[in-house]
């Protein structure tokens, strides 16, 4: 299937969820599992997370059948289209098409409830004349049966989805109310955890799967193929699919990132025009005294340098301030003596992120002659 704002259709060739200008929210962080990271300085960066206007969803491409036959009990689920949760088009004996799940039988004055129809197709919905079933179904000769063969349009009205759809069979009369039509569909399948992840070598990747659901919101499986060999640096694609009762298919993938020690997975080094090689994950691209590979894990901005993890401090020591980063996790730690070793500092283990910034208070009385801090930041397990 395909996603189409009415300034055009928007595609993702490679599989991954990824910015579709002008559809709906967005938000991804980058995650990491056994890779961490411990400076002195802190610094913020802005998150990857972008919110979308709203737009119409089209549903399009390949279709399948649904049918009832004549006199079929149209109570039954098997004999209503369940195209959402609030849309469940169904016919009695006679009449026309009503929405079993807003109403009781056919209303020739709005059923099927919560739907708009047109002749034409998806590609030009926007310029297409919509009007309710029992004038549409009307139109074409005054016989519905003449709506077979035609090519239609059906809006759902509280989802915003336009549909194609074509009828092939409309029993006329009272002889039973059977009907069937071929329509495009949709199944949801989303990933839970990030879309771009990594592992160190050797260590240990547990995945997060997706979920899935039919357009009536019904959890569907979902499959899995590929894997991660967290014993071989490299990049690894895993695909998600997952398909309803009718056929609908929908496929999605993660990437997996097999670092070195010290490296910076080649999704995120693109990402800003640098070279994809470990040699560049060792360099100081923006010279601000951070490799980059350690502004991967803390979220900065590699080629630039007012972007490094730097921290603050005030109240004579007792407040230490840096700019969270979302997707990250801090730890503070604290000696007396630069030449033994820091230890957790109380009440410093595993902060969560504050993109309005984080701070942290030493309630230690009394104040030591000197102190040391250290931040730690790292990326969660996916």
């Amino acid at each position: 299937m395909e996603f189409r704002h009415k300034a055009g259709k928007y595609a993702n060739s490679a599989g991954f969820p990824g910015r579709l200008t002008r559809l709906r929210t967005l938000c991804h962080d980058l995650k990491v599992i056994s890779r961490g990271l411990s400076i002195f300085v802190v610094c913020g960066l802005s998150i990857l997370c972008w919110t979308e206007a709203d737009s119409a969803t089209v549903w399009t491409g390949p279709r399948r059948t649904f049918s009832r036959v004549d006199f079929a009990d149209y109570t039954q689920p098997a004999n209503q289209d369940r195209i959402t949760q609030g849309i469940w088009l169904t016919r009695g004996n006679s009449a026309g098409l009503f929405n079993i799940c807003k109403e009781l039988e056919y209303d020739s004055s709005l059923s099927p409830k919560n739907t708009e129809w047109a002749y034409g197709s998806t590609t030009n919905y926007q310029s297409l004349s919509f009007t309710t079933w029992g004038v549409w179904s009307r139109s074409l000769g005054g016989m519905t049966t003449n709506i077979i063969g035609h090519d239609a349009v059906v809006h759902l009205i509280p989802e915003d989805v336009y549909i194609d759809i074509k009828f092939t069979a409309f029993t006329g009369g009272g002889d039973g109310g059977g009907f069937a039509y071929e329509r495009a569909g949709s199944v949801a399948l989303s990933l839970r955890g990030p879309a771009l992840t990594s592992v160190s070598r050797f260590g240990v990747f547990t995945d997060p799967g997706a979920a899935a659901s039919n357009s009536a919101g019904v959890p569907l499986s979902v499959s899995v193929s590929g894997g991660v060999d967290t014993t071989t640096p490299g990049d690894y694609i895993l695909t998600y699919s997952a398909s309803d009762s009718l056929g609908f298919v929908a496929a999605t993938n993660r990437l997996v990132s097999v670092l070195e020690t010290n490296s910076a997975p080649s999704w995120w080094l693109s990402r800003y025009n640098l070279e994809t090689n470990e040699v560049t994950s060792l360099l100081d691209s923006d010279e601000d005294g951070m490799a980059n590979w350690c502004e991967y894990l803390s979220g900065t901005d590699p080629t630039n340098k007012v972007s490094a993890l730097r921290v603050s401090a005030s109240s004579a020591g007792m407040i230490l301030a840096w700019p969270g980063v979302a997707g990250r996790v801090y730890s503070v730690y604290q000696t007396t003596n630069l030449a033994v070793s820091f230890s957790l500092a109380p009440g410093g283990s595993n902060l969560t992120a504050n993109p309005q910034g984080n701070t942290y208070t030493n309630t230690e009385v009394p104040l030591p002659p000197a102190r040391f801090f250290k931040i730690s930041v790292q990326l969660p397990d996916p």
